[in-house]
């Protein structure tokens, strides 16, 4: 009876002790799900936290930046018809909102000197505008300050204008006349057409130009694109010892006759590129190099003399010129050419 009373004992402990053990782990399990909730639930809020910090700080620097920008733009004040800011006690005009054709600019602005001319500055009146002067200001013309200016006819520059960009003036198709005061030490202007300070560079014919006719100084150099689509100019006479720049004459649709009167080095690239009405070219002896494209899409163009002087010929020199008929050479490199490739030329 011991014995059994004793199994019954051990028995029931074994079963309590397996209960609890179950009840242990279940507790356990439970217990370690609630945590990994509670860890994913506290690394989500901190994640959050965090991604809230970084954009606070982002958008607090943001903030900031636009704060400086916006501090950093200056004030724009109205004088006359001219909008300008002010920058180390000196003016900078940016607008004009004035609506007459002829416009001679300020030497200054409420006291204030002005110093420059912005990019755009004409953008609102520059269809109207025919006539500009820079006046006696000491004034610096920034790239794009002139490019609006459509319907310009004729520009003076003054006596104090440091400088500008001659690059503005090339796409002004209505400008015919330019003129500089005798007292400009940086440009000057000769029948219309600008030139450097000495005289010594012709920069820029304008583009709607009147005279058919034109006859290059001597000793004067020919700036890239002087004479580029000046639609006027029938005949050029290039004197000895004329540097002629790229593009020179670019697209002169109505150029009809080109003659040399002494000896140049070089035809640049593109020089005489599109020029529709060019018969005839013969290049003088003296010329050492013509350029790529020089004669390119002159197609009129019958007949072309290379002289023996040649030492170098670019690609496609005579390219799209479809009447072309007789390419004359001299010189062995010419003839050398002329052998290899210039007969591709001749229709």
């Amino acid at each position: 009876m011991k014995k059994f009373l004793l199994s019954v004992i051990t028995l029931l402990l074994a079963v309590c002790v397996l209960l609890s053990a179950c009840g242990g782990d279940g507790d356990s399990t439970y217990a370690s799900a609630e945590s990994s909730a509670s860890f994913a639930d506290s690394t989500s809020a901190d994640s959050y936290d965090l991604y809230s910090a970084v954009n606070s700080e982002e958008t607090a620097d943001s903030f900031s930046e636009t704060s400086e920008d916006s501090e950093s733009v200056d004030p724009v004040y109205t004088s006359g018809g001219f909008e300008y800011t002010v920058a180390d006690g000196k003016a900078r005009l940016v607008g004009c909102t004035a609506g007459e054709t002829e416009i001679t600019l300020p030497s200054e602005l409420d006291g204030y000197p002005l110093a420059s001319v912005e990019k755009g500055a004409f953008d609102r009146v520059g269809e109207k505008l025919k006539k500009l002067d820079t006046g006696d200001a000491a004034v610096s013309l920034a790239e794009g300050a002139m490019s609006s200016c459509t319907a310009l006819e004729a520009l003076v520059i003054g006596g104090r204008t440091a400088a500008f960009q001659t690059s503005d003036l090339d796409g002004l198709l209505s400008l015919k006349e330019i003129n500089v005061a005798e007292s400009n030490n940086a440009y000057s202007a000769k029948d219309g057409m600008l030139y450097s300070g000495d005289g010594k560079q012709l920069l820029l014919c304008p583009r709607a130009f009147p005279e058919e006719e034109i006859e290059l100084p001597e000793g004067a150099a020919v700036a890239e694109r002087a004479f580029a689509e000046c639609a006027s100019l029938k005949k050029v006479s290039v004197p000895d010892g004329c540097v002629l720049g790229a593009q020179a004459f670019f697209h002169c649709v109505n150029l009809e006759e080109v003659s040399f009167e002494g000896s140049v080095e070089d035809i640049p690239d593109k020089c005489f590129f599109g020029c529709v009405k060019l018969k005839s070219i013969s290049l003088p002896e003296g010329v050492k190099s013509v350029g790529g494209l020089s004669f390119f899409g002159c197609v009129a163009l019958e007949e072309a003399e290379l002289p023996s002087t040649v030492e170098s010929i670019g690609d496609d020199v005579f390219k799209y010129c479809q009447a072309l008929k007789k390419i004359g050479v001299k010189g062995d490199y010419a003839s050398s050419w002329y052998e290899k490739t210039g007969k591709d030329f001749v229709n």
